[in-house]
């Protein structure tokens, strides 16, 4: 005689906390609802550690770290426009100066000299230094689903690579927090785009990703070692 014998199986319950892929700020708004509900629940885990009202302490604090991140970053990107303003409105002074000056000393290039300024094709060129830096310059957005970058070195503020410098490659990152750094960029799930030419760089857009913001990163690539020695501040613009 068979005997069957029923047996009921009970899936196993396995929680994930659901975190991956948030924003910063979204992400701390979920963990922020997790310890409310924690702490309005106690009594369903008993002895939680590290305690919900300890957790909630944290997470004000973090929320507070984020806001001055976030405000820094903000003071930092308006103090670098407001200096490269700075700096042409100068270096536009100088050259009209010399342009003065050159009709005041007539041609006695000591006077010149003794002014610090230099004569045409005999004046010695400054070695590009250790902050050399690509910067983009303008992000052109006339064009539906693409973006054209216009870049420089951040010292000559000309197209041509300084001394050393192999090529630019251009990094991006599609929506998401502005990233601080290339590290950020690529932890954030951006990547690798292309080699810009000429100073200039087309990036064809993805038409699902209109109204999104894209982030870029220009970087040096050195000729010497093949590997990054120096990256642009971040800039952005809107798919459109």
């Amino acid at each position: 005689m068979e005997i069957i014998v029923a047996v009921a199986l009970v899936k196993k319950l396995v929680l994930t906390v659901n975190l991956h892929g948030l924003k910063e700020q979204d992400k701390l708004q979920k963990m922020s609802d997790m310890q409310a509900a924690h702490l309005a629940n106690t009594a369903w885990i008993p002895g939680l550690t590290p305690a919900p009202s300890a957790v909630g302490t944290s997470i004000t604090t973090a929320k507070a770290i984020l806001t001055t991140r976030n405000s820094l970053r903000e003071q930092l990107k308006q103090a670098t426009e407001q200096f490269h303003l700075a700096d042409k409105t100068l270096t536009n002074i100088f050259v009209s100066w010399a342009a003065q000056v050159q009709d005041a000393i007539s041609g006695d290039t000591t006077k010149a000299k003794a002014l610090g300024y230099g004569e045409k094709g005999q004046g010695v060129k400054h070695p590009i230094n250790d902050e050399s830096a690509p910067v983009i310059v303008k992000i052109d957005i006339n064009v539906r689903g693409e973006h054209k970058l216009h870049l420089a070195n951040n010292l000559t503020k000309k197209r041509k690579l300084p001394p050393g410098i192999a090529r630019i490659d251009i990094y991006g990152q599609t929506g998401g927090d502005a990233p601080l750094d290339l590290a950020h960029l690529i932890i954030n799930g951006g990547g690798y785009l292309g080699e810009a030419t000429k100073a200039e760089f087309v990036n064809a857009l993805p038409t699902g990703n209109v109204g999104k913001v894209e982030y870029y990163i220009a970087v040096y690539v050195g000729k010497k070692t093949k590997k990054p020695v120096a990256q642009s501040m971040v800039e952005s613009a809107m798919i459109n």
